[in-house]
This record gives structure tokens, sequence and C-alpha cells, in this order.
């Protein structure tokens, strides 16, 4: 049996998106069936879920055209009432309809009793080469006291299924009632032949009906539910506010004082709510391309009866894109394809309510959606921080509540609510919500964690409760001097109680982990004085009789039986534990999780992703001191025993025995190695013996060696460190091969403890686990007595291993993982062990970094902004002819926010998205001499006038292309953009790597359309590199565990445009700088070329350039759009920062020029007032350059000379 998903199963944690199969899904999953040959029925299987009868008649549809599978579907709504022969007659007579089956039933007396055998009858007729496809829809009756009847039919349908025929398949649409599911399904699964798809489980449904019970949500029936969730993807919020808005605005009835929906249709209200430019809701209806609005509007004004066929024309005819994009007949049949349109009999076509709202879902920005949400987020947390200010603070966590529902993963949200719940004393919530940060790598929050944890230890009376928070504290913060003072204190006295009840062990262990050295020294005097005197002082008397000596022969022949009998029993025992005992090969494959490793262009380590931090090294990798100091602390007979030490055991149960308490431990090193790969670790005694038995054959199977190099790579050691070298990375920043006696000494005292007896954490709990290794090691001979007291006294140079990931180049890095992640997988990343290495230069990214930082705050001073609003900025800048990424800026502060503004987000470029309309007019004809007209127009939009105008609210009148492009003028990119089409203009960018959706409106030649900097970038390096278009390198290479290269970036090029065009675009944009708004970036004193751009009201500041070596570009805004200030504009805000990063980047590069092609290329001089050839008149001649072909034929007119004096009339002619 094979399933999309179980529909007996609902997964909450995946959320309502992945809950859902969509409509493609659904008829690709049905494809699949009915082609595969081991399953013969299928079952679509949806709770109240809108929708499957249309895709039934769809898949009708689509295999009528068939010369395969033949389609039969049958209607079972209404029919529960019916008999079993009845149905079946009805169904034979649909098979009828088919002409080779046609008549059958005519050739026999057809009764009750003989129709069971003629329906088999008749699908054994079926040709060799045909499948037949039975299509039954569900079941819609309201009565149910047919029930039993009902299931007669599908009991009789089981039967037939059963015969499994290779000619024929089923497809039941199921879930009007959920009950019947079990029924209907099980039968059918008894055969081993059947698959489902589930569309909406019954619990799905459930969970929807109430959004949210703590803000008394609405109650909605299960089929308007599905029809939200197809309107919204399944967001949660978005859910929620659709349902708010239609309740408000549309329908308000109660039922036992709760809210309820009682309409029959979601469509009108959803519209409604979408047009009525609701803040919260108007991203949806901006997000709508042409066709989406017209139909959408179209059905908002018709109301519940749809719209009359010529009403539907006539929109659909009057709107400018259907014209342009193909007869009124070809976008109906498109329609009617798509399932939104249906033609009804001497009706004309009506919308389909269900079908339109998946289509226009299927073609809006989901992407933008999330941007909005996110926006709201941040305006909801910005309200909460000034709600707070005004000690609002029950209203600011509603605010905090509410962004965390628009955004789960809103780290603003979730600090600034632990701080409101700290505040009011709420310590265990704050505390939950700011771990899981702490875990989500945000380092900031560090601090008020630690606040947090210590309030919850004020509030918590439970001292075992008390004393993990502190711990946790200590883990997150070691030596935080309020939590190791209330530690220490609680150890101290429970130390003195201890002392008091004359347990020496628990007192000498409780002031150890108090640091109380003093008190610790005393008590373990008193433990030495104590063994000495059990040791050496204890006399024995030795009584030697006859009598005594029979005693004891005696005793020992019960003993010598006891002794037998337990030999016997241990090989019983033996017996059965060796049956399920895991096999030790395995770790002849020993393969550990190790850490991804990610370098710079000169392979320096730029981050680290692991889930276990391990360097797997050979034996001879480790200082032979280390190994040593390891043997002599954990199993000191390891080269004598054979996995288990008899005598160590012996020697340790004694001892605890003599001490009342567990003092020593007799595991081997070989027993620590099975605890670690090869059984669990309960404690109990099955577990012991077992444990006894796998040391022991291991022990045979592998050399001492081998089981060594397995413990010293496994064996945690603290602060995030598994195994010697990470160890000693972690704590000394050096190889476990260069590691001193005293480093030694202290890695392996890690052993027993590593989180407690850390350096990091606890140093002088460190010195004393330090002590005892050098005494073990010098008691065993590896080290003399004085050279264990100068190690222990020698100062130890502790060096924390620093964060990678954050202190790196965190946004590139981000991206680096998020990419891996996507394409190798998470175990790949965060186990396998991989060295990446990418394009990253870590002094141009901190350049970039420092650029970046330092216009941001000179903007800041220019405007003094309200507090804790920050604008925000991106950079980014790749290598000329390679594509290689060398720097990428997504942001101020990774800690904050890890939304990277140079990939991910999706703004206006404003006017630096001229230069594709530019290029693509290049490519249709135009010249950089084309006389441009910058003078006022107005175009129809919508039903209204669009009157666009320049910056400067002036118009120039003629202008030529160069001139006009330089001073980014708006009104002549229009005409030009309108000269050559819309269409074609889109397709261009595309060609120059610009894949964000782009709206078919003239408003695209003034970048209305929100595209990412890393894209915009990439565009403009078509330019700088001669016409081709280099995919964006981030990885050069990435290397497995074993050294294997599996994968070495190949450069992706692709010549997406003439190099001429290429060319005459790169002079363009320098006479941007050395004549137009890029002028600022003359200070460079090197060739460039670059654009601004700047979006309304001031929202985006942009500027993209680039010299021969490198391109960069600039963002400046906020997340939150909203002005920057008063003539901020690409030039003033963007270009300094662009300025500053190139001035450091190439100060010791040599000065270079643009190359122009070898071939189509020429000049020719030209009067700037017309821009045609000179005459000697021509006051304003320039040097242009055009494509070979290009250059203007005709000359500029003579001026025409007026004679208004018969003299001058005469003397005109001379």
């Amino acid at each position: 049996m094979t399933a999309f998903s179980n529909p007996y199963i609902t997964n909450t944690q995946v959320g309502f998106t992945k809950a859902f199969t969509g409509r493609t899904l659904i008829i690709k999953g049905l494809s699949d069936f009915l082609k595969s040959a081991h399953a013969n029925t299928m079952v679509i299987y949806g709770h109240r879920c809108i929708g499957k009868t249309s895709v039934l008649h769809h898949l009708k549809g689509r295999l009528l055209n068939s010369s395969v599978f033949v389609p039969v579907y049958f209607d079972l709504n209404e029919k529960a009432s019916q008999a079993l022969d009845l149905i079946l007659m009805q169904l034979v007579r649909e098979i009828e309809k088919i002409p080779d089956f046609s008549g059958l039933t005519d050739k026999q007396n057809l009764s009750s009793e003989s129709l069971y055998t003629v329906f088999p009858n008749i699908i054994s007729a079926i040709p060799g080469k045909i499948t037949l496809v039975l299509i039954f829809d569900e079941f819609e009756e309201s009565d149910w006291q047919y029930l039993e009847k009902k299931f007669l039919f599908y009991k009789y349908m089981n039967k037939i299924a059963g015969i499994n025929l290779p000619n024929i398949k089923f497809i039941f649409a199921l879930g009007r009632h959920h009950d019947d599911f079990d029924s209907i399904y099980q039968p059918f699964l008894n055969h081993g032949c059947i698959e489902y798809i589930s569309l909406l489980s019954k619990e799905e449904t459930k969970k929807l009906i109430r959004c949210s019970e703590k803000d008394n949500s609405l109650i909605w029936p299960d089929a308007q539910i599905s029809s939200v969730i197809n309107i919204t993807g399944g967001h949660p919020y978005l859910t929620q506010k659709i349902c708010q808005v239609i309740w408000d605005r549309i329908y308000q009835t109660h039922h036992n004082n709760i809210p309820k929906v009682v309409f029959k249709d979601m469509g009108l209200g959803f519209v409604h709510a979408m047009k009525g430019a609701d803040k919260s809701l108007n991203w949806f209806w901006n997000g709508l391309g042409p066709w989406e609005k017209v139909l959408v509007s179209a059905l908002a004004e018709g109301g519940f009866q749809g719209v009359e066929p010529e009403e539907l024309k006539n929109r659909l005819a009057s709107y400018e894109y259907f014209t342009r994009n193909g007869s009124l007949q070809e976008i109906t049949a498109h329609l009617e394809r798509s399932g939104v349109i249906q033609a009804e009999k001497d009706r004309g076509y009506s919308i389909q309510v269900n079908m339109i709202y998946r289509w226009v879902m299927a073609k809006k920005p989901f992407d933008r959606i999330k941007e909005e949400l996110n926006h709201k987020a941040d305006e909801l947390v910005q309200a909460a921080c000034d709600l707070s200010k005004e000690k609002k603070l029950n209203q600011a966590a509603h605010a905090l509540r509410q962004a965390a529902d628009i955004n789960p993963e809103h780290p603003r949200a979730m600090y600034f609510l632990a701080k409101i719940l700290l505040k009011q004393g709420n310590a265990e919530q704050a505390v939950q919500i700011l771990e899981k940060l702490y875990k989500s790598s945000y380092p900031s929050i560090r601090a008020l964690l630690i606040q947090a944890l210590l309030s919850l230890s004020d509030q918590t009376s439970d001292e075992e409760k008390k004393i993990l928070i502190l711990e946790k504290i200590l883990n997150i913060q070691p030596g935080q001097p309020r939590a190791r003072s209330i530690y220490w204190k609680i150890f101290e006295l429970r130390g003195d109680k201890a002392l008091e009840n004359n347990d020496l062990y628990q007192a000498f262990a409780d002031y150890q982990k108090a640091g109380a050295d003093q008190k610790a020294l005393r008590v373990q005097d008193l433990i030495d004085d104590l063994e000495y005197e059990v040791r050496y002082k204890k006399k024995r008397r030795v009584k030697s009789s006859a009598g005594f000596i029979r005693k004891l022969a005696g005793l020992l022949c019960v003993f010598f039986m006891i002794f037998m009998a337990g030999i016997y029993g241990i090989y019983l025992v033996y017996k059965d534990l060796s049956q399920g005992l895991p096999k030790i090969y395995s770790l002849k494959d020993y393969n550990p999780p190790v850490i991804t490793s990610v370098y710079s262009d000169d392979n320096r380590k730029i981050a680290e992703f692991y889930k276990e931090r391990r360097v797997v090294i050979s034996l001879s990798e480790i200082s032979q001191t280390l190994i040593n100091a390891f043997i002599s602390a954990e199993d000191s007979r390891f080269f004598s025993h054979e996995g288990v030490d008899i005598l160590g055991i012996t020697r340790a149960f004694f001892k605890n025995i003599e001490a009342g308490a567990v003092i020593q431990g007799g595991s081997t090193i070989t027993q620590q190695v099975i605890k670690s790969f090869l059984l669990s670790s309960e404690k109990s005694y099955e577990r012991k013996i077992k444990e006894a038995v796998l040391a022991y054959r291991i022990d045979k199977a592998f050399t001492k060696e081998e089981i060594l190099i397995l413990y010293l790579n496994q064996i945690y050691l603290g602060y995030g460190a598994y195994g010697v070298e990470a160890a000693a990375e972690n704590y000394f920043g050096k190889s476990a091969k260069t590691l001193t006696l005293p480093e030694c000494a202290m890695i392996a005292g890690l052993a027993k403890a590593p989180s407690k007896d850390s350096p990091v954490s606890d140093l002088k709990r460190a010195k004393i686990r330090q002590k005892y290794v050098l005494n073990r090691m010098a008691q065993e001979g590896y080290i003399s007595y004085e050279d264990a007291k100068t190690a222990f006294e020698a100062a130890l140079d502790i060096k924390p291993r620093r964060n990678w990931y954050i202190d790196g180049v965190p946004f590139y890095t981000e991206h680096i993982r998020q990419y891996i992640e996507q394409e190798y997988g998470e175990q790949a990343l965060y186990t396998d062990g991989l060295k990446i290495y990418t394009s990253v230069n870590i002094e141009m990214q901190d350049i970039a970094e420092q650029e970046l930082e330092k216009g941001l705050k000179e903007l800041e001073k220019r405007h003094k902004y309200p507090h804790k609003i920050r604008p925000q900025g991106a950079l980014l800048c790749m290598e000329i002819g390679t594509g290689h990424v060398k720097a990428m800026v997504g942001g101020r502060d990774f800690t904050i926010s890890q939304f990277n503004r140079a990939a991910q987000s999706r703004r206006q470029p404003g006017s630096a998205f001229k230069p594709v309309i530019y290029a693509a007019a290049l490519d249709k004809g135009y010249t950089p001499a084309t006389m441009l007209y910058d003078t006022p127009v107005a175009y129809p939009d919508n039903g209204r006038m669009w009157y666009p105008g320049n910056y400067d609210n002036k118009y120039y009148g003629p202008l030529l292309l160069r001139k006009a492009f330089a001073q980014s003028r708006n009104i002549p990119v229009i005409k030009v953009l309108k000269d050559i089409g819309v269409d074609y203009a889109i397709d261009y960018a595309q060609k120059l790597g610009i894949n964000s959706k782009l709206d078919k409106g003239l408003a695209l030649a003034l970048g209305a359309s929100g595209i990412s900097l890393l894209e915009l970038v990439n565009a403009y390096s078509v330019f700088a590199n001669q016409g081709r278009l280099i995919k964006p390198v981030f990885i050069t290479k990435i290397i497995d565990r074993s050294g294997k290269e599996i994968y070495k970036h190949q450069p992706e090029i692709i010549q997406a445009i003439d190099k001429t065009t290429a060319y005459l675009m790169t002079s363009l944009l320098q006479s941007v700088v050395q004549n137009g708004t890029g002028y600022k970036v003359r200070n460079l004193n090197r060739p460039a070329a670059g654009k601004t751009g700047t979006t309304n009201d001031f929202r985006d500041a942009w500027f993209i350039g680039y010299t021969p070596e490198y391109i960069t570009g600039t963002w400046v805004g906020f997340d939150i759009e909203r002005s920057l200030g008063k003539s901020e504009t690409g030039s003033k805000a963007a270009s300094p920062i662009w300025l500053g990063f190139m001035e450091k980047i190439l100060k010791y590069s040599p000065v270079k020029d643009f190359n122009a092609p070898d071939k189509g290329i020429v000049y020719a001089s030209i009067d700037t007032a017309t821009g045609l050839l000179p005459i000697p008149e021509s006051s304003n001649i320039i040097h242009e350059c055009f494509k070979d072909g290009t250059v203007p034929k005709r000359y500029t007119p003579r001026p025409v000379v007026v004679i208004t004096e018969p003299e001058a009339f005469f003397k005109s002619g001379l």
C-alpha cells in the first residue's frame, strides 16, 4: 500500500499549509495511480473539503481524450435510499454508454438476480489494451436511516475490487461524513491494492473551527473553513484575520452568545474584505495580477448568483491586458481549461467560486505577503515598546502575542514579551521563551536569560529545582557572581550537614561543588586518616585450633558448591543474554557526526555547523602524554585486562563498602566505549552483564589501539567538545598533538563530569581534577611526583573558542547554510563533516560592514529618528568576470535580525531599474543619440488617469537619450517602455537574471516592482561582463569527510545580450557618474559606471555601480516602509556607502578603463540639439558611440532665417 498522507493521522506540528493537498498534486497523484500496476483502487478522502467533485470532472475530461483509459463517472448523491440492484442497474447503464459495451444487457434477460453476474461479465469484456476507470462521487444524503443499505453497495464493490483485474481502476471520493470512512476504507485496505489522497482531515477541520479559544474566536462551518484555507494557504494568522473581517463587515449573528457565521459562500465576504482597503489585508488585493483583479471584482459585484455571461465577457473585453495578450476567445478558453469559468447550457459562462480561489492564490506572490506580515509584526513590536514605556504592560504583552501569532519566529517580539513577563513577575514563562531564542543562536539575549533564570531561582522554594536553574546559569555564563554565590552557599550548607552526620565522602563532594577549598582539604585529611586506619591499623585475630580448621574445611566445601552453581548460573545467563546483543562489528565502520566547516576565499575558517563538535583524528595525531593521562585516570590496567577489569571492580567494590558510599567506579575504557556506542544508559544489573559480555568480545575483536581511538574521539569533554581534538581546540586553541602536560591532565580530568569540571565554568573544580590526574600519572610511573607538582602549579592559558557563526561573516554564512541544507539536507550540513569553500573575502566583508554602518549613522545624524527606529541597509559586491560574491551584508546586526536584505528582501528599485528598460530599447533600434521628449503625459490606469511626473516637477522638452538617462528623467523612460512594449521589457529583464514577478504596467519603467539587491547587481553585471550573464558564485567547492570533492563550481555563463549593447550601457552608466545623479562617485578618481535609485516619498535609496574589477550594490531603507527623510535620494543616502567601500578595496589596485568590443562599435560626432549629424552651424557637438550601422544618416536641418528688411533679403542669397 502506498499513500500521500495518512487520513487517520494529523501532524499538528507541520502546519495547515502542508496538510492541504492542492489540485495540481491531486491530479498528479491520480495520474501516477492510473499508470501503476500494483494498485487498482484510489480513495480521495477529505472531510467536508470542497473541490473533490470538480477534480473528478477534470480527470474525466482529460481521460476522454486518452486512447488507453475509458472513464465512467457515477454520481452517488441521493442514492443511499435505493436498493443495491437499482444502483447497479444505473451503473451498468452508464457503462453501456461506451460504444464497446452498448446493448450488452439487452442480449440477456436482465433481472435482479442476474445483475450481479452481468456486471462482472461486462468488466471481463474490456479489450486488453483498454483500462476502464470507474469514478464514484460520494454520498450526500441528509436522511441516514438508509445507512445499512448504503454499505451494501460498498460491500459489493469491495468484492469486485478484490478480483484485482488488470484492466479496471476504481476511484472513490469520500469524506462528507467521516464516520463512514472506517467502514468503507478498511475492507478495501484488506486487499492490499489501495492508495489514498488526504485533502483535509477531520482533526484539522476541527482545529480551525476555533482559531483561538482565548480570544473568543468565531465558529465557522467546516466547508467555509476549507474555503478560507484555499484563500490563505493555511496561514493561521491570515485565516483568523479574514474570518474576523468578514464577521465585522458583513455577517454578525450570535448563537448562545458566541459569534457564528451563517452564510452559504465565502466568496462575497472575502472579496469585500480584500477590496475594502483594510490595512491588515490590502496586500492581498495589491498582490493580484490583472486577470485576478478582473475576475475577483466580477465575483464581488455579481454576489452569490455569479455574473451574467455577457457582463463577464464585457469586463474581460474592456480590459487592455487581454487585448495585448490574445483574443477574448483565447482568454476564455484558457480560463475554462483552468476550471475558473464553466460553460452552462443556454447561459454562456459562469464563474466557478471554488476554483477561482485556487487559481488566484496559485498566482499570488506569497513571499510578498510574508514580507508584509513581518512588517506587521514589526509594527506590533514597536507599538508594544511604546506601551511598555507608558507602563501599560498588559496591553504591550497582548500586542507582542499578536506579533508572535503573525510570525512565530520573530525574535524581537519574543525578546520584549519576555522582558514584560519579567516585569510582571512571570519568570517561568519568560525563561521558556528566552531558552528557545538562546537555542536558536540569538546570543544577544544571554543577559536577559540569566536575569530571568535568577528571578525564577528566587521564586523557587524547591532546592533541587533551584540547583538545576543555577547550573543552567553557570553553563551559560561560567562564574556568574550571584548564581555562583547562591550555588556555593547551598552546597556549603549541605556539606556542613553531611559532616555533622559523619558522611565524609558526601561532605567532600559538596564542599568541592561549593568551592570551599579549605573545608574540602580538611575533610580530605579525615578521609585519608580513615583509609589509613582501615588498611594498616586494623588488627586481625586468628585462632589456630583443630575445631576451627574443621569448620573452615566445611565452609570451603560449601563455598565450592556455591561457586560451581554460580558458574553454571552465569553460563545460563550469558547464553540467554548473548542472543540479543548488538553486533560489535558496527564499530569497524565508525562514522560519528563531525563538524562542517566553511572557509573564505583564502581558506580561513569563517563558520562551523554541527550537532556535536567533533574532529576525528588518528592515534598518531594525539599526544602520548594525553593518552597516558586518560589511561591513568580512567583505566590504569587498560593494556592488561580483557575488556573487564575484575581486580578493578573488586577493589572498587570493597572501597565503596568501606566508605559507605560510591567513591570509585569499575568501568574500563572498553566498557565506556560500549556505553557510548552500543547500549542505552539505563542502570540495571542486566545492562551491566551485557556490558561485560560485549567488553570481552570487543577486546578480542579489536586491538587496544582501535578501542582507544574510538574512546578518545567519542567522549564528551564539556563546553560543546566531543573528542580530544575538539576539546584541545575549545579550551586551549591548539591541536591534541601539541598539548602540554598540565593541559593534558586538565582535559583528561574532564571525563568524569565534563560540564561541572570545565575550566571555563569552574576553574577551581577543574584544578582539583587536574591534581587527581597528575597524581595518578605519577603513581603509574608515567611522570615523577616532582613533575606532577610543577605541572599543577603551572599557569594555564584558557582560550574559550569563539562563536564562529556569529563573529565571522554571519549573513554570508547563513546564506550558505540555507543553500546546503536545501540542496544536501540537514544531516549532511550538521553531521557529515563537509568542507565548504566560498568566494567571500574577509577583509572586503569587514570593510563592507564598516562602511554600511558608517553611512547609516550619518543618515541618523541628519534626521534624528524616533527612539529605536533604525534605518537598515545592505551591500553586495561581486567580482567582474567570475561572478564570485566577495562580500554580502544583509543588515546592521545579525544577532538582532537574521533577515538578509541583500538576498531575501524585495523592494522597489526606483530609477535603478531604468538601465534594464534602456538596454532593451538599445536592442530595439534606439541609440544614445535618439531624441526623447520630456513632456507631460497621461495614461489610463484601471479606469482612472495616471499622470506621471519627474522628481523636480519640471519638463525639459527634447533630450538626447544619454542626457535623459544621466539625469534620470522619468517621462522619457515611460515613453520608451510604451514604445518597446511591457512584455518585451519583462522578458528582457529575465534575460538579465531578474526572476522576481514584475507588474505589467508602465510604472515598471520607474521601478515599481519589488526585486532583490542580488538580482539587480546580477543584472548590472551583464553590462560589465560584455553581455554575459554569470550566475553569482557563493560556493567554489565542497569536500566530504573522506577528502572527496563532491562539488566544484563550473562557471554558468550565458551570452544574454550583445556585447555592443553591454558596452553602450556601460558608456551610458558612466555618464550618470560624470554628468548625472551619481556625481558623488566621481571622487573615486577612476573609471566607474553606475545608477542611483529612489522610490516615492524617499522610502528606498539605491546605488548600483561597477569598475572594471568589481560591481557593488547598496540599498538603504526601513524594514517597515517609511520615508528616510526629505531629499534622501540614492545619490545622498546610498552612493556614499558605495564610494567608501570601493575606495578602500581598490586603494592598491592599478587604474583600469573599460574595454570596448573588438568590433561592432563605431564613433561619430552629433549635434546635441537634434541627435543628428552636425552642420557648420551646430553649436554643441559631442563624440558619441553607436552600434555599427546605427549612426544617423541625416544631417541637422539648417536653421531657418526670417527676412524682415529688403536689404537683408538680397544679401541672404550671397
